[in-house]
């Protein structure tokens, strides 16, 4: 954590985006209270995220960075990211536990959190505003917490299997889940 933040008492860095060549990171101070998202770069530009009590993840889609509101939560929030200014909330039906990592894909936010609560890997459809995808990833399969989500198109790191099964392949590299799609 660069000298500036830790200075401040931030101690926690979240799961950062790349966005159109920028890098994009939640920052967290050991109390959940004053949470960042900072665009990493030689200074390291920092937007406080007003309402968020936690800052585990960042997704990015249209200029506006979303952030589940608390570690478990239905509440994202969306800031932009020219002004800092609060945008677009999305409500999901249901509280999600222990989000761990989240990510965008034409237009669906990817959420996962820890499989201890039901369903854990969650497809939210930005444009029809609805929840896509539900799925509890096998517990034992995994290790006990998941930390992290990147989502790519078919590659050598994916295995095709059957689409009957929603998703083209999901696998655990060091407790993330990476989907893959044809």
């Amino acid at each position: 954590i660069p000298p500036r933040l830790s200075q401040n008492g931030y101690n926690h860095l979240g799961d950062g985006v790349q966005s159109n060549g920028l890098l994009w990171i939640p920052v967290e101070d050991p109390q959940y209270k004053r949470p960042l998202i900072c665009q990493w770069n030689s200074t390291i530009d920092c937007i406080p995220l007003t309402s968020n009590r936690h800052a585990a993840c960042v997704a990015v889609w249209q200029h506006t960075a979303y952030i589940p509101l608390d570690f478990s939560t239905a509440e994202i929030h969306g800031y932009s990211l020219s002004d800092g200014s609060q945008t677009r909330n999305i409500t999901l039906p249901y509280r999600i536990r222990h989000i761990q990592g989240c990510q965008f894909t034409h237009g669906i936010l990817w959420l996962l959190a820890d499989f201890i609560h039901g369903s854990n890997l969650i497809a939210y459809d930005m444009l029809a505003n609805r929840l896509f995808i539900q799925v509890a990833l096998i517990p034992g399969a995994y290790s006990s917490e998941f930390e992290g989500i990147f989502v790519t198109h078919v590659s050598d790191h994916c295995q095709r299997i059957s689409f009957g099964q929603i998703l083209y392949g999901i696998l655990s590299l060091r407790r993330s889940v990476v989907l893959c799609f044809a």
